[in-house]
């Protein structure tokens, strides 16, 4: 009889010839995931051509009905996230497997399967077999994600073309990444989705990457952008500021952080994660879905067209010039599907590094696109470069690569003999990734003996060790490399990031610091003789005359400022090197009398209240304060005894917007990074006024309410900062 002992099944079997019969267990159909009235159920079978072209065939319908052509009716069909966790099989998947394998799958059935959130469920000790056996786990994903893209993704294309549509898609999964390269590629519009907020996240921590890395989604926009660059598409989109944690918490600051790392990573159009329509009935706030709260009920509704008219104009210049990016990164695509099969989380966390490659190569002046071992193949290889569509890279980055396939090795050799860099970073290939091509292992690995004895154009670097600095890391390889970097940064820092593109004959470097609380300086060294350099104000769309001298241009951003600078042939005469005018130090004067505040909450009555110094809200004992959430007024009446302060700085501001008014005059409007003013000539010697206008967030008062909807998307949530809390100062 059997036994189990420590999950192992124990049978003795008498002398003789056997086939092991496994058995698998069926999980049923995948549901579809907050489906709108009438769209519940199972999901469709995205590997059968027939039932993709019944379902797009339906939409043909509206065309009956209206009398009216879908293309004069809507410019795109959109596929949202590829959410198939489980589907891994169709009627025919053995046959075609054996077609395109060349051998039986059969044998292999009980390991090839897994559960969409766990690993594979089998330790195999034969050695052997195991290597053997991520030669099949390989082949089946890479089969089940062809497939996928010829039976559903190449159809949903074909149909949009048939009807003048767009097709706009989204290629990543949850959980699953089913071949996101591939899928980008065949997209008119790719687009990605940055998860603004998650469970747990801190987003008023210095640096973006400390809370939203381990998600994955900068990943997505990287393969998003790639594909677009790839196939020439301008137009690389974004389902933006997708929110789960923080619906109600959602600073301008904090979008604004958030989208200008989409442009980093290559996106140049946001689709907001989303508007909620509510009718009048639904009440306070309204109806919610996840993401963030853009709606007519969310303080911040009035100040939200700063961000939008900011976004829309970097967007407009990214659309329409084109990307200069140096440097291919192939990842272990294959070693990934072999050992963690199409699972999303392991994708981007294994090995550590691969992934956040590209921030270390932004960092340092330059920009990368992560690619797959079908655009080596297919790329044209001439003097020193990897030209793909429109797209030309002359260094070539292959990090942790044990499997390759033959085809890609003779692809990466014959670069090199055309002039071509090659990075290798830690494991070198040693074999290939098919059952079926392992006669081709020994050709692999004497492939990479030859590459390895051409010195002078290829590089083996240790792999970093986890923790490893990765600006600095990469600022070494590229030394130790010889990699030129387009762009020369003096002092490369881990929150400053670059994009870097041309139009025409016109440079345009796009610059942020990322960095919550920390200003950067830095010096960047262009070709500039005989050139205009410009800064473009997105915020004001208005553009003004950049200095610089030797070559050098003096970058100086605040926290959470970016900057958009065009360079354009022909000098101008009053455009050359000079010094920015600094007025004579003065002591600091500290606000410490009394402030006046009227309180305007976004529901309820006005009240005014007076403090002898400022406060946080949610310190106060008075729950009127603790739950405020709107516009508060602050007043104070001050005595200036000089006058060549040029600057108002209100210090901690807990992520609120301000607007200002000395003496009358306004000073502007602060909604993001620090809240510094500059004062011009409106101090007076003397008797002064100060007013500050303060927007909160609304967050504090959601989660005071008793309404089911709010405590929703408010529960285990604390009291956050509120009102501002200085020091206010002059300087």
């Amino acid at each position: 009889m059997p036994f189990i002992e420590n999950d192992v099944l124990n049978y003795k079997l008498p002398e003789g010839d056997y086939r092991l019969v496994w058995g698998v267990l069926q999980r049923g159909y995948r549901e579809v995931v907050y489906g709108t009235l009438g769209a519940d159920g199972p999901t469709m079978d995205h590997l059968n051509k027939d039932v993709t072209l019944a379902y797009f065939n339906r939409l043909k319908e509206i065309e009956k009905d209206l009398g009216i052509p879908l293309a004069d009716l809507i410019r795109a069909l959109f596929a949202d996230s590829m959410e198939l966790a489980g589907s891994n099989w169709c009627d025919d998947f053995a046959e075609e497997f054996k077609k395109r394998c060349g051998y039986e799958l059969e044998p292999y059935l009980p390991f090839i399967f897994y559960y969409y959130d766990e690993p594979y469920p089998y330790e195999i000790q034969n050695e052997e077999f195991a290597d053997n056996l991520l030669k099949v786990r390989y082949d089946c994903n890479r089969v089940l994600v062809d497939i996928f893209h010829e039976r559903f993704t190449s159809v949903f294309k074909e149909f949009c073309e048939e009807n003048d549509l767009l097709c706009r898609y989204q290629a990543y999964g949850s959980p699953w990444l089913i071949g996101i390269l591939e899928g980008y590629m065949i997209a008119d519009i790719p687009e990605s989705n940055n998860w603004f907020y998650v469970q747990g996240s801190r987003p008023d921590t210095e640096n973006y990457f400390t809370w939203v890395k381990n998600h994955g989604s900068m990943i997505w926009n990287k393969y998003a952008s790639a594909g677009a660059h790839l196939s020439g598409r301008n137009i690389v989109s974004c389902e933006a500021m997708t929110n789960l944690g923080g619906v109600f918490q959602a600073s301008l600051s904090s979008i604004k952080q958030a989208g200008d790392m989409n442009f980093i990573t290559g996106i140049t159009h946001s689709v907001l994660h989303g508007y909620n329509y509510s009718p009048p009935e639904a009440g306070f706030p309204g109806w919610i879905r996840y993401g963030t709260f853009f709606s007519e009920h969310n303080t911040l509704w009035p100040h939200f067209k700063k961000w939008l008219d900011y976004d829309a104009r970097v967007a407009t210049v990214l659309q329409n010039s084109t990307p200069v990016v140096d440097i291919a990164i192939l990842g272990p695509e294959a070693d990934t599907w072999s050992k963690h099969g199409l699972r999303r989380v392991p994708f981007h966390t294994e090995p550590w590094y691969v992934y956040e490659l590209w921030q270390g190569i932004s960092q340092n002046g330059s920009s990368c696109d992560y690619i797959n071992e079908k655009v080596l193949q297919d790329a044209s290889m001439k003097k020193g470069r990897i030209s793909y569509g429109p797209m030309s890279y002359k260094t070539l980055v292959i990090a942790d690569n044990k499997s390759i396939s033959l085809k890609t090795a003779k692809a990466v050799k014959k670069f090199i003999k055309t002039g071509g860099k090659v990075i290798f970073i830690g494991q070198k290939p040693v074999r290939t990734t098919s059952l079926s091509k392992t006669g081709e292992d020994n050709e692999v690995i004497t492939i990479m003996d030859d590459i390895f004895k051409l010195t002078d154009q290829v590089f083996s670097i240790i792999a970093p060790l986890p923790g490893t600095n990765i600006t600095d890391w990469v600022g070494e390889v590229f030394a130790s490399s010889k990699v030129d970097s387009y762009l020369d940064i003096e002092i490369p820092d881990r929150s400053l990031y670059q994009i870097f593109h041309k139009a025409d004959d016109k440079e345009i470097l796009f610059i942020a610091n990322t960095n919550r609380k920390r200003e950067i300086k830095t010096n960047v060294d262009f070709n500039l003789d005989g050139k205009t350099v410009w800064k473009w104000d997105a915020e004001k769309g208005s553009r003004e005359l950049m200095q610089h001298h030797n070559n050098k241009l003096n970058i100086s951003l605040n926290p959470l400022e970016s900057m958009l600078i065009v360079i354009e042939p022909g000098e101008n005469e009053n455009g050359g090197s000079g010094s920015n005018y600094s007025p004579p130090e003065v002591k600091e004067f500290r606000f410490n009398k009394s402030w006046t505040a009227r309180f305007e909450p976004v529901q309820g009555k006005d009240f005014t209240m007076t403090f002898n110094d400022l406060i946080d809200f949610k310190e106060s004992d008075d729950t009127l304060l603790q739950n405020f959430a709107g516009r508060v007024v602050y007043l104070t009446d001050f005595e200036a005894k000089e006058s060549n302060y040029s600057a108002l700085d209100l210090g901690e501001v807990n992520n609120g917007v301000t607007k200002v008014l000395l003496n009358g005059m306004t000073l502007g409007t602060k909604w993001y990074g620090q809240h510094v003013y500059e004062i011009g000539s409106q101090l007076r010697l003397g008797p002064n006024t100060l007013v500050i206008e303060y927007t909160s967030l609304l967050s504090n008062y959601c989660r005071s309410l008793d309404n089911v909807e709010a405590k929703r998307w408010i529960r285990n949530r604390d009291l956050i900062s509120n009102g501002i809390t200085g020091p206010v100062l002059l300087k």
